[in-house]
């Protein structure tokens, strides 16, 4: 009996193999579909077990591929989704149909190929909060960052030493905010949180009078700087507007870590920054001391990054989650750091508007007590799903 049942099991995926395979067939050929039989770049995938490897591997190649109709990306999703299924996965049968939503809100499945369950689960995700997260998501300038492997840091005889050594590393999918964190959002955050502290009682901003102002107990921009990256912020006060955002949305928001920070910003570069290391085109992506005028200007003047963040390089620094270590490259994990468990100072990321080139290249790190305030420091946050 047990003998049929896994041969039941075996028959079903082989069908769901060809029935994926049979959509790529139809798909004009992208760069991808020559790599469909090879091993595909490294994911993070803890619970295959070694059962029905091959066969996931391939669709998560079909379902990442953004050369490919979202149908056919929606239905190599649904078809991972009844692969973890029979794993008894829930957490990452749950998560694939998700991607399903994110891909096309309106999807409806194949009924004659996949599972009624899952089938099923989709239509409960649909109406419950899940698609309205969604939809904030993809309303609010967060730019999805895929899951995959970088170089962090600097190699010998690059930067300072605290960026070295250059190691790799592997981080989860995540998103991050197209833009840095402006006064508008900030006024909003603090009129409706309703204090200038954190929960623990922390300073969370300093009142500087060319960009927030607090008059009659309501905090609001000064006049045209409603678009200016939020300055004079502290660590607390940054770590607090994520918090205030994750009840608000329901989602869970924070700041990045510095990892998270640098792969996003380097976007596949492996040069200083993100262009590269041509200098002469650092005026095309940012704010430093040589075109700024000493002063912050507002988010997205410049060119977005390959993956379309903007004032990654200069404008503000930002923060970090991290504490900082400056050793700590050398003993940190392969696979989504978080920094030290421990320390007196939080990373900050990214150079300003009053900095040389030099200190605007993606491995660059810096740190400030977690209740420093300054013109120069702001911050943008990151969501995981």
């Amino acid at each position: 009996m047990k003998t049929l049942k896994k041969l039941g099991v075996f028959l079903f995926i082989s069908i769901l193999l060809l029935f994926v395979l049979g959509c790529a067939a139809t798909v004009v050929k992208s760069p991808h579909d020559v790599v469909i039989d090879s091993n595909p770049r490294e994911v993070e995938d803890q619970y295959l077990g070694g059962q029905y490897d091959k066969e996931l591997q391939q669709f998560k190649i079909i379902a990442e591929d953004t050369f490919r109709p979202v149908n056919d990306r929606c239905n190599a999703y649904m078809l991972i989704a009844d692969i973890y299924k029979v794993k008894g996965d829930t957490k990452n049968c749950e998560n694939s149909l998700i991607k399903v939503l994110f891909l096309n809100e309106n999807y409806i499945p194949d009924a004659n190929k996949i599972s009624v369950e899952n089938q099923n689960k989709l239509k409960e995700l649909k109406l419950g909060d899940t698609l309205k997260k969604i939809k904030f998501i993809k309303k609010s300038n967060m730019i999805k960052i895929q899951a995959g492997s970088f170089m962090m840091g600097s190699s010998d005889g690059e930067g300072f030493p605290r960026e070295r050594p250059y190691h790799k590393v592997y981080l989860d999918e995540y998103y991050i905010s197209k833009y840095e964190v402006t006064n508008k959002e900030y006024a909003e955050f603090l009129n409706d949180y309703g204090k200038d502290t954190d929960d623990n009682g922390n300073n969370m901003i300093h009142e500087y009078e060319l960009v927030l102002m607090k008059s009659g107990g309501r905090w609001s921009p000064q006049p045209d700087y409603d678009n200016y990256p939020v300055v004079h912020i502290t660590w607390y006060g940054a770590v607090q507007y994520c918090k205030w955002l994750s009840d608000k949305t329901g989602l869970n928001f924070r700041l990045p870590t510095e990892a998270e920070w640098e792969y996003a910003c380097r976007a596949g570069s492996d040069g200083r920054c993100c262009f590269g290391n041509d200098r002469s085109q650092l005026s095309n992506y940012a704010w430093y001391n040589k075109n700024s005028g000493d002063h912050t200007h507002p988010v997205g003047a410049k060119q977005p990054n390959q993956w379309g963040l903007y004032d990654m390089h200069g404008n503000v620094r930002e923060w970090c989650s991290d504490w900082f270590g400056s050793n700590y490259y050398n003993s940190s994990p392969s696979r989504n750091p978080k920094g030290p468990s421990s320390g007196s100072d939080r990373v900050n990321r990214g150079g300003s508007f009053f900095d040389s080139a030099f200190y605007l290249r993606s491995s660059v790190r810096d740190r400030f007590k977690p209740d420093f305030d300054w013109y120069l420091i702001g911050f943008r946050p990151v969501c995981t799903f």
